[in-house]
C-alpha cells in the first residue's frame, strides 16, 4: 500500500494540500490511472481501498505521488497484487480498523475538512453520515466518491462533535464515529483596562483565556520588551512573577509605569491586549462634574448618594451633615461605606452634606445640596386604543410648582409596556417628544413636564397596559384593543373585457353596510375598502376612488386599470374609526393587452443634407407594454411642389407617407430638390392590439442648400468622444447632436491623453474620426499642507512702509524639477 501521509487524490476536488496529490497506476503502465469508483477509493492519505476483490483485480500496481509546486511526480514500483481467493461470495459490510478518519489531522476553523470512511463488503455499501448528537450536519457539507467522504467547506465551530458513518447492505449494517475538533485561533476573553497604581504595592495583570484552550502559549512585554524574569537583575527578578497568563508585579515603583502587553499564539493564529499602568501617588481628589451640586428627591422617597473620587493609594471617605457631624453608619439617614443613604426623605433633610476623603498623602471634601419636592400628580393620556392597524400616541405630563425652572429636577420619565422596557421591545415603533412650559399658579409659577410617544405596534407585539414613571410619581393606562371587525368571506373575482367585478360576502356577525369608503360619500360611516397589487409592485395599495364604481352591495366594478398588468385584489370592512381585516386574496388576474396607452412627446428632427431628415423622439412605455411587439409609426406629408394644376388654381396639395420602427427615432430620406420643401411629422404608437394616441404635428422645413460637414462632427447625428492614454482604460462616451461642447471627467492626474471624436448613424454605420488632440493632464495636487514657521515685519528701504515676510515648511512635489507656472505656492493674507 502507499506510504501513509496526510494528502489527498489529485483527480477529485480541492487537494488537501496544495503542492500534494496522490494516484494509483495500474498494468505497469504510467498512462493508465486508477479512477474512483463504488467498489475502490484512493484514501486522502494515498491508501487504495477494493470493497471486495475479484480475479480481475490481479494485475500490478504503483504509487504516484505528484508535486505541483515543482511541477514534477514521483511514483514507486509496480508490484503485483495476488487475488488467491475471489470474494465473489456476498458478506455484510465491515468497517476498516484505520476508518473513519479526519483529514487534515488538525483541523482549524475556516478551513476545508474531510471526513472519510470506508467498509468492506460485497455487494457495496451504501454510506450515510450522521451525528451522534442528533445535530443537523451543516447545510455545506458535500457528500463525495459515492458517499464514503464528507466534505465540509469554510468549518465552524459549530460543526465540531462525534460523526457516524454507517455503511449497509443487503446482508447487514456496520458503524463508526469519528471526533471533529477544530482548533480555533487563540481568544483573550476579557481584555486589559488601563490602572492607576500607587508606589510600594501589588498589581496584577491577567488575560482570561477559554477554558478549551489548552495548546497556546502566553508572553508579556513592557514597553514592547519581553518580560523574562530570569534575565533581570536579583532585585528585579523578586518583584516580577509570570505563571502564563497572569502578571503580578511587587513593591511597585514609578520606573514600572508604562504599556503592559500579553500576546498569546498558537499554530491557529495570535491574540493580544495592552494597558496603561501608571504608578503614581496622589492626595484625594474630586473631579469636576463626579459630584453633584444640587440633587433633587421627592418627599418620602429614597435616595443613594455615591462619594466619587481619585486617589492613589485608595483613600477612605466619610459622610458629615451641613454642622460637621459625621453620619452614623445604622438609621434613616446613615454613611454606609462611603455612600450615603437617606430613606423616606423628609423636608426637615433638605440642606448641605459633605464628603471627605483622605489618604496617607492627604485629604479633600465636596458638598451636596439636597432638596425635596413635593410629590406631584403624574397623568397619563392615550387618543386611542393599541390596534394592529394604528399609531396611538401616548402622554405622561407632570406638573410642579417652582420659583423658576432651574428649581425643578427633570422627571425622568420612563415607559414600560405590560411591565416590560422599551428596549426589551423591538417590534414596537416608537418616536418620543419633550417639551416643558412655565404656567401661572396660586402657588407661584407652575413648571409642566410633558412627553409625547407615538407607538405604531409590530405585528406580533399588542400590549394591553402601559405605565408612565418619573422622578415625581407614577401612572398607568390600559390600552384595550378595539374588537376586531371580520374580514368580508367568499371573495370572488370576474374579468369583464377592461374591467374587473369583485363580489363577496359578509361576515355574519357584521351589519349591513354599503360601499361608502368607494363610492365617494363624505363622511363614512362603513363600507369597504379595496385594495389591490401587481405583480411587480407586491405591496398592497388601496384601489384609487376614479377607478371604482359601485354596482350593488358587496360587489364592485374596477376599470381603468393597467392593461396586460397582473393584478390581485382583496376587501376589508371599514368603519368610522376602524378598519378590519383583509380578505382572503384572489388568485392572480391578467388584465387584457391593450392598444398604447402614453403619447409620444418631444418630436424633433435634424437635417442631415437637402434629401435626408434625422427625426427623433421620446420613447413611451419604458417600464410596462400595453401590448405586444411595441413599435412607431412616423408619418409625414410633404407638398407635391411638381403639380403644375395645383398650382395655377392656387390650391395646395399634400402627399402622405408612412414608416415603421421598433426604435424611437428614424431616418427620413427624400429626393433631392433645389427648392425649399416642406414636412409635417407626427409619430404613433402601435402594438399588436391597435394603435395609441398620435403625437403632436411638428412642421420641418428642407433647405435647398447642402449641410455642410467638418472635420470633427457632422450636424445632426450622435458622436462618440473617445479619449486613451497608456494601458488605462479608455475614456468614451456617446455626445447628443444637440451639444458643441461636453464636460469629461476621470482622468488620471500627470498623463497623456489622445481624444477623437466620430460620428455615427442610428443604422450602426460610422463616419470619419477628427484629427486627434492631445491632452496633458496636470500633476496632482499635493495632500500635505505647508506649516508657517515664521512670520515678521520688515521696513522697506525707504522708511515709508512695512512689508510682510512669511516662511512656511517645503512641500514635495511630484516633479520638483520641472518649471510651471501653475505649480507653486498661493498665498492668502485678511486684513482685520
Amino acid at each position: 500500500m502507499c506510504p501513509d501521509v496526510s494528502l489527498r487524490p489529485q483527480h477529485t476536488g480541492k487537494p488537501l494540500c496544495e503542492s500534494h496529490s496522490f494516484l494509483w497506476l495500474y498494468d505497469s503502465s504510467t498512462d493508465r490511472i486508477l479512477p474512483n469508483s463504488e467498489r475502490t477509493l484512493v484514501s486522502l492519505d494515498g491508501t487504495l481501498y477494493f470493497s471486495y476483490v475479484t480475479k480481475a483485480d490481479e494485475t500490478s500496481y504503483a504509487c504516484s505521488l505528484s508535486l505541483s509546486s515543482t511541477q514534477s511526480g514521483h511514483y514507486g514500483p509496480f508490484f503485483r497484487l495476488q487475488v488467491s481467493v475471489p470474494q465473489e461470495t456476498p458478506f455484510p459490510p465491515r468497517i476498516d480498523s484505520a476508518q473513519p478518519q479526519v483529514f487534515p489531522e488538525a483541523p482549524t476553523v475556516g478551513s476545508t475538512v474531510y471526513l472519510e470512511c470506508f467498509a468492506y463488503g460485497n455487494p457495496v455499501p451504501i454510506y450515510k453520515w450522521s451525528r451522534v448528537d442528533g445535530r443537523r450536519i451543516n447545510t455545506k457539507a458535500v457528500s463525495m466518491h459515492h458517499g464514503r467522504v464528507l466534505r465540509i467547506d469554510h468549518a465552524e465551530v459549530s460543526d465540531n462533535g462525534r460523526y457516524k458513518c454507517s455503511a449497509g447492505n443487503s446482508l447487514g449494517v456496520a458503524a463508526g464515529e469519528v471526533t471533529l475538533l477544530l482548533r480555533t485561533p487563540p481568544t483573550i476573553m476579557l481584555h486589559l483596562a488601563d490602572r492607576l497604581v500607587p508606589s510600594e504595592s501589588v498589581f496584577t495583570l491577567e488575560c482570561p483565556l477559554s477554558t478549551m484552550d489548552m495548546h497556546s502559549s502566553v508572553e508579556w512585554f513592557k514597553d514592547a520588551k519581553p518580560i523574562v524574569p530570569l534575565l533581570m537583575p536579583s532585585h528585579q527578578r523578586k518583584r516580577f512573577n509570570v505563571n502564563q497568563n497572569i502578571l503580578t508585579v511587587n513593591s511597585t515603583t514609578t520606573a514600572d509605569s508604562g504599556v503592559y502587553q500579553c500576546v498569546v499564539s498558537s499554530e491557529v493564529g495570535v491574540a493580544s491586549s495592552s494597558a496603561y499602568v501608571l504608578v503614581r501617588d496622589s492626595p484625594p481628589v474630586f473631579p469636576r462634574q463626579a459630584m453633584p451640586k444640587k440633587l433633587f428627591a421627592v418627599n418620602g422617597s429614597s435616595v443613594s448618594i455615591p462619594c466619587f473620587y481619585y486617589a492613589s493609594p485608595r483613600g477612605h471617605s466619610r459622610w458629615a451633615d451641613a454642622g460637621g457631624a459625621k453620619l452614623p453608619h445604622k438609621g434613616r439617614v446613615r454613611d454606609h461605606h462611603g455612600v450615603l443613604h437617606i430613606e423616606n426623605v423628609l423636608h426637615d433633610d433638605a440642606g448641605y452634606f459633605f464628603c471627605s476623603a483622605h489618604n496617607r498623602l492627604g485629604k479633600a471634601h465636596a458638598q451636596m445640596e439636597l432638596v425635596v419636592v413635593d410629590k406631584a400628580q403624574v397623568q397619563v393620556d392615550a387618543d386611542g386604543s393599541l390596534s394592529p392597524e394604528e399609531t396611538v400616541n401616548i402622554s405622561c405630563s407632570v406638573a410642579v410648582d417652582c420659583g423658576k425652572s432651574s428649581d425643578c429636577p427633570e422627571a425622568f420619565f420612563k415607559w414600560t409596556f405590560d411591565n416590560r422596557s422599551l428596549d426589551s421591545l423591538s417590534a414596537l415603533h416608537v418616536k418620543t417628544k419633550f417639551r416643558e412650559q412655565m404656567r401661572h399658579s396660586l402657588q407661584g409659577r407652575r413648571l409642566v413636564q410633558k412627553v409625547n410617544l407615538q407607538v405604531s405596534p409590530g405585528k406580533a407585539t399588542r400590549p394591553n397596559k402601559v405605565a408612565c414613571f418619573s422622578l415625581y410619581g407614577e401612572d398607568s393606562l390600559d390600552l384595550s384593543p378595539k374588537p376586531q371587525i371580520p374580514p368580508p368571506l367568499a371573495l370572488k373575482v370576474e374579468q369583464e373585457q377592461q374591467a374587473v367585478r369583485l363580489a363577496w360576502r359578509k361576515p355574519s356577525t357584521h351589519r349591513d353596510i354599503r360601499n361608502h369608503a368607494v363610492s365617494g360619500e363624505a363622511d363614512p360611516s362603513g363600507g369597504y375598502l379595496v385594495e389591490l397589487r401587481t405583480k411587480e409592485d407586491r405591496q398592497w395599495r388601496p384601489a384609487p376612488r376614479e377607478v371604482i364604481a359601485e354596482t350593488e352591495s358587496q360587489s364592485v366594478v374596477l376599470d381603468s386599470l393597467i392593461p396586460n398588468t397582473l393584478y390581485q385584489f382583496r376587501i376589508r370592512t371599514v368603519d368610522s374609526s376602524s378598519m378590519g381585516d383583509p380578505s382572503t386574496p384572489t388568485s392572480w388576474i391578467r388584465t387584457p393587452a391593450a392598444p398604447p396607452v402614453e403619447a409620444v412627446e418631444s418630436l424633433r428632427w435634424r437635417a442631415l443634407d437637402n434629401s435626408t431628415i434625422f427625426v427623433e423622439w421620446d420613447p413611451v412605455e419604458t417600464v410596462h407594454h400595453a401590448g405586444d411587439h411595441l413599435r412607431y409609426r412616423l408619418s409625414w406629408s410633404m407638398e407635391d411642389s411638381a403639380d403644375a394644376e395645383a398650382v395655377t388654381s392656387g390650391k395646395r396639395t399634400f402627399h402622405s407617407h408612412h414608416l415603421e420602427t421598433k426604435n424611437p427615432q428614424a431616418i427620413v430620406r427624400m429626393n433631392a430638390t433645389k427648392d425649399c420643401r416642406m414636412l409635417v411629422f407626427s409619430v404613433r404608437p402601435v402594438n399588436d392590439q391597435g394603435a395609441g394616441l398620435t403625437s403632436t404635428d411638428t412642421v420641418a422645413f428642407m433647405n435647398s442648400k447642402d449641410i455642410l460637414r467638418g472635420n470633427l462632427l457632422i450636424v445632426g447625428e450622435p458622436r462618440q468622444l473617445n479619449c486613451s492614454t497608456g494601458d488605462a482604460d479608455p475614456i468614451v462616451v456617446t455626445v447628443s447632436a444637440d451639444f458643441t461642447e461636453w464636460l469629461l471627467g476621470g482622468f488620471i492626474p500627470d498623463s497623456k491623453y489622445t481624444c477623437t471624436l466620430r460620428p455615427f448613424g442610428v443604422d450602426g454605420d460610422e463616419g470619419e474620426p477628427s484629427d486627434p488632440l492631445e491632452i496633458v493632464m496636470k500633476q496632482k495636487p499635493p495632500s500635505e499642507a505647508p506649516v508657517i514657521s515664521k512670520l515678521s515685519l520688515r521696513t522697506v528701504e525707504s522708511d515709508v512702509g512695512y512689508t510682510t515676510v512669511i516662511e512656511w515648511s517645503a512641500i514635495d512635489f511630484p516633479h520638483a524639477n520641472i518649471t510651471d507656472a501653475a505649480t507653486g505656492y498661493k498665498t492668502c493674507m485678511i486684513y482685520k
